[in-house]
């Protein structure tokens, strides 16, 4: 598109020394980003959601190494007409380059407009079961530090929550949701010599969990993004459909493949202007029964015009509900008062408030349809804000804290405030505490969160994971000191 405004305005208002000019500028430029994508796109981190941050040095060199280039070759361009011939080979190149990539894409890939896939749906995701339900509300990247902020900002949060238990005292598995979610389900660790993509499958092989529940007489409900459980353990839940239909718009998809391609081709210093994450990919598929974590506006939307409703299924003893929400992440996308924003044009304090807006708007009509008081209900995260391993190596301490948040309402348990208990817990009860709640043995040697002693000492690990380096953190103590 800017080439060929380029070669309009040049034919239409410029001298023929004016749009060498311009035609010198736009090549360099072109070249640069090819160059940027192809060899300077080193060490960049992953793209979760927040806004990236290089070292200065960083986005010092690799401004200057455009500058310069961009400047040295203008100004050949613009003294040697002999360049032309090579400007022109150079190009043609880089187009033959991106065309043979594109033509083996369309007579490689799945082009079938019938083709089937298989993914988790929202069925059932609004019919509450007549039995024993463990409910599980877990909001991504869903920090302490976030719901703290939201309750001083907002005392009706605290009120709303007042039958939970809430464990400040938490530490995570993991820092990324691919691992973390697998962890969940599985309460499988990984071991120190497996690779992250690796973990997921052996993960899912090492555990029953998700087994024993359907095996005890409950359905289950994964409400999560079907990337994060193997196919062939998907069958387990009640919404895995294997004849699923998905299609994406032929603009929209166009103009998907421009932003993700002027993140890649762009400078450092300009990334941030065109930064993306995973929604904007997953947003393509127009599909409205897949589930996907980030569409937390959709699902509110349905729970506030269709509303919750009491199961007809008289068949099961109840059901495991794991809906799995954006939640807290970056970047944020909508306002207090639920309404959909361009993408992180709010502040982390307005998406925390819309995040638990929905919690406590399915809490209420869980009331209303008298499944509240039955039902346990575990309100979590899969992961707190990720730590910064960079920091730690140059400051040898962490830049921050890292706790998911953990709230539980058990079964008929009601208070007159919210409890805060203090015991030091992790993840690794949150197996225990399901089962416990479904009334289904567990023998394994972790506790529900309860049960662990307030004075135990125990070292918590957790695993920040940059690029293709892991690091592992161990947490003596009180997990909310940095210095622990």
């Amino acid at each position: 598109m800017i080439v060929l405004c380029s070669v309009v305005i040049s034919f239409l208002l410029l001298s023929k020394k004016q749009a060498k000019f311009l035609y010198s500028i736009l090549f360099s430029v072109v070249l640069m980003g090819y160059v940027q994508g192809m060899f300077l796109n080193k060490n960049m981190g992953i793209l979760t959601g927040d806004s990236q941050v290089w070292e200065t040095k960083t986005v010092v060199i690799n401004s200057i190494i455009w500058l310069v280039v961009i400047l040295a070759l203008v100004f050949i361009l613009m003294k040697n007409d002999k360049v032309t011939t090579i400007v022109t080979v150079v190009s043609i190149y880089l187009c033959m380059v991106q065309m043979v990539a594109v033509v083996f894409m369309i007579f490689t890939g799945n082009t079938n407009s019938n083709a089937k896939f298989k993914a988790f749906t929202d069925k059932g995701s609004l019919e509450i079961s007549q039995g024993n339900n463990v409910i599980v509300l877990l909001l991504d990247r869903f920090d302490i530090e976030f719901l703290e902020n939201a309750m001083n900002i907002n005392s009706e949060i605290a009120e709303e929550l007042k039958d939970f238990t809430y464990y400040p005292n938490a530490t995570c598995e993991f820092s990324r949701t691919s691992n973390a979610i697998p962890y969940l389900l599985t309460g499988t660790s990984r071991p120190r010599n497996m690779s992250e993509l690796e973990y997921t499958e052996y993960a899912y092989s090492e555990s029953d969990f998700l087994k024993q529940i359907q095996n005890a007489g409950y359905k289950i409900g994964l409400y999560t993004n079907e990337d994060l459980v193997p196919e062939k353990y998907r069958g387990v839940a009640e919404n895995n459909n294997d004849d699923i239909k998905k299609q994406c718009g032929f603009f929209s998809t166009i103009f998907t493949m421009m932003e993700c391609s002027k993140y890649r081709m762009a400078p450092l210093c300009f990334k941030d202007y065109y930064y993306y994450y995973t929604s904007v990919i997953s947003d393509l598929i127009d599909n409205k029964e897949i589930w996907n974590i980030d569409n937390d506006y959709p699902f509110y939307e349905k729970l506030m015009k269709k509303g919750l409703s009491i199961s007809k299924d008289t068949d099961s003893k109840g059901k495991f509900y794991f809906y799995h929400m954006f939640g807290t992440h970056g970047p944020t996308n909508l306002s207090e008062n639920m309404k959909p924003v361009e993408s992180g044009s709010v502040s982390m304090e307005e998406q925390t408030q819309a995040s638990m807006n929905i919690v406590l708007e399915y809490l209420k009509q869980l009331k209303e349809i008298g499944r509240y008081e039955d039902a346990t209900i575990i309100i979590t995260a899969d992961h707190g804000v990720q730590l910064d391993a960079q920091y730690y190596k140059e400051n040898n301490v962490v830049d921050r804290t890292t706790n998911p948040v953990i709230l539980i309402k058990e079964s008929k348990g009601n208070h007159d405030k919210m409890v805060v208990n203090e015991k030091p817990v992790s993840q690794s009860s949150f197996i225990p505490t399901v089962f416990e709640a479904l009334d289904i043995s567990y023998n394994g040697s972790d506790k529900v969160f309860d049960d662990v002693i307030e004075e135990d000492n125990s070292e918590r690990t957790y695993e920040s994971v940059w690029g293709d380096e892991i690091d592992i953190f161990a947490i003596k103590g009180d997990a909310r000191i940095k210095e622990n």
